[in-house]
C-alpha cells in the first residue's frame, strides 16, 4: 500500500465544520510553577523586574604581576 502525502487544503476542507466546535474550549486557568493568572501583567513584570538577576558583560581587571 503506497503512501500519499499529505495535503493541507483538503485536510482543511474535510475539517472545516468541526473547527468551529473545536473553538468554543473554555480553560481553567491554574496557577503553576511559572504561571500565577491571579495577579496582573504589571505586578508579574514587577517580580521579573525585582528578582531577575543582571546578565550582561562586567568590567572585569586582571592584575599582572
Amino acid at each position: 500500500m503506497p503512501r500519499r502525502k499529505f495535503d493541507i487544503l483538503q485536510w482543511c476542507a474535510e475539517n472545516k465544520g468541526r473547527q468551529a466546535l473545536d473553538a468554543n474550549v473554555q480553560y481553567e486557568k491554574q496557577a503553576t510553577g511559572g504561571n500565577d493568572p491571579s495577579i496582573t501583567k504589571a505586578m508579574r513584570y514587577a517580580q521579573y523586574v525585582r528578582n531577575a538577576k543582571p546578565h550582561g558583560a562586567k568590567n572585569q581587571t586582571t592584575t599582572t604581576m
